[in-house]
């Protein structure tokens, strides 16, 4: 016979997205900004996170950090558990966030404006 020793053990993420394909509630309603701005680098992205997947650090950069008004990353589990919460300071180009002890798993990161939520994305840490 054969031996189960040629199985290998891997790792599934599920996500769940509501009708309209959102991760986070509210991402269909057209409220956030998508524009490229002449220091985007080309790229346009609200937000983006690297190295992603990750087990020590990400770094998250976009154009919106160049925008005035306080400005807040909030970082939230698969289950919605708010994981962390941070101030981004004035004349931030590339905000560092150390991720060793958050276990592994999807992470969802939201960035709000004054209160108002302008971006999101996620990251993977192994």
């Amino acid at each position: 016979g054969q031996s189960n020793e040629a199985f290998t053990q891997s790792n599934m993420w599920v996500l769940k997205v509501d009708s309209m394909g959102c991760d986070t509630p509210g991402c269909a309603t057209g409220t956030w900004v998508r524009e490229a701005l002449p220091y985007s680098r080309g790229r346009g992205e609200v937000l983006t996170v690297f190295p992603n997947p990750t087990n020590e650090d990400i770094n998250i950069e976009g154009w919106v950090l160049y925008t005035k008004g306080e400005k807040l990353i909030s970082v939230f589990d698969i289950y919605g558990r708010k994981v962390k919460k941070t101030i981004i300071p004035k004349n931030t180009e590339i905000l560092n966030i150390n991720v060793q002890s958050w276990n592994p798993g999807l992470y969802f990161l939201r960035l709000t404006i004054n209160g108002k939520a302008m971006g999101s994305t996620k990251v993977v840490v192994e």
